[in-house]
């Protein structure tokens, strides 16, 4: 496996008396998108604001690209791209301007490398124009544009697809996929927004009261859900007949002409044969699986989640 470009160990936060992050670790690989996910109040923002040197650690130690947080400071700030809230912006000023503005306070950003990452991110046609006039999503971007203007090794997220409607955050998506998986970059998300985790991330890593509680890939934490099926089948009486002849404990439940039924794979095709032969119409066999959002809401035990 390659070296992590981003390494969390052992994060501590506290304010007064109030122990805000607990022992939090994880790493980030080039070429992936690590969630991080928690409920509201969860410590998602503390931490990444300890990554972006935004507040002190109290104990543990951030590592970027190879380099100590605090030993190395500058060094390690420099391999970051990030979006904190809603990127500042100059409103008076071309998307373009605002992007020089950023490069002159960048080593060896040239516009060669400004017109590349409008590309990227699809402003070409409103570029030119004042930010002002720009939709949230077209600020989003640009915003993003300016966080990877410097070719960073890692790129930090905080609720990036906030406000943006069903468009801009596919836009967003597809984006992210193509730095991390094309580029190599590595991308850290936080949200609490499950769904497009799901479709976003290839591992996340859940925090809940200030602890990680699990860091898994998005294939372990959406695996089937053991030995449920559900059968469409037709005509749903003689499937029945069929069923309860066959397996009559394994019937968990019936909807009209769809069956959940507990069995082995090998089951299910013995199963299938028998309606077939008895003349049911199989219309459809489905292995229950889980969604993040559920599996979430089982590690957690509940929390401030949006669908």
């Amino acid at each position: 496996m390659s070296t992590a470009v981003l390494k969390a160990e052992g994060l501590h936060k506290s304010f007064g008396r109030k122990k805000i992050i607990n022992n939090v670790s994880f790493e980030l690989y080039p070429g992936e998108i690590l969630g991080f996910l928690g409920p509201n109040g969860s410590g998602k923002t503390t931490t990444i604001k300890m990554i972006l040197g935004l507040l002190d650690i109290d104990e543990g130690r951030v590592e970027i690209g190879g380099y100590d947080r605090n030993k190395d400071f500058e060094k390690a700030l420099s391999l970051i791209g990030g979006i904190i809230e809603n990127p500042d912006m100059y409103g008076y000023l071309s998307g373009y301007k605002n992007l020089e503005v950023f490069a002159r306070m960048r080593n060896g950003v040239d516009r060669q490398r400004i017109d590349e990452v409008v590309r990227l991110v699809g402003l070409e046609k409103r570029i030119h124009n004042k930010v002002r006039t720009y939709s949230l999503g077209m600020k989003q971007r640009l915003g993003l544009a300016q966080a990877i203007v410097h070719r960073p090794k890692v790129l930090i997220l905080d609720e990036p697809t906030n406000g943006l409607d069903p468009t801009g955050i596919k836009e967003l998506r597809d984006v992210l996929k193509f730095l991390a998986h094309e580029q190599g970059l590595g991308v850290f998300v936080s949200s609490h927004i499950l769904s497009e985790m799901q479709m976003l991330c290839d591992r996340v890593c859940i925090i809940n009261k200030g602890t990680v509680v699990r860091t898994s890939s998005i294939s372990e934490l959406t695996e089937s859900v053991q030995n449920y099926y559900n059968l469409t089948l037709r005509p749903a009486d003689k499937a029945l007949e069929v069923i309860n002849t066959r397996m009559p404990d394994r019937l968990q439940s019936q909807e009209g002409e769809v069956f959940t039924i507990t069995a082995e794979e090998q089951e299910i095709n013995d199963l299938i044969k028998e309606l077939v032969t008895a003349g049911v119409g199989i219309f459809g066999v489905n292995h229950v699986t889980k969604t993040l959002e559920e599996s979430y809401m089982e590690i957690t035990g509940g929390g401030n989640v949006v669908e």
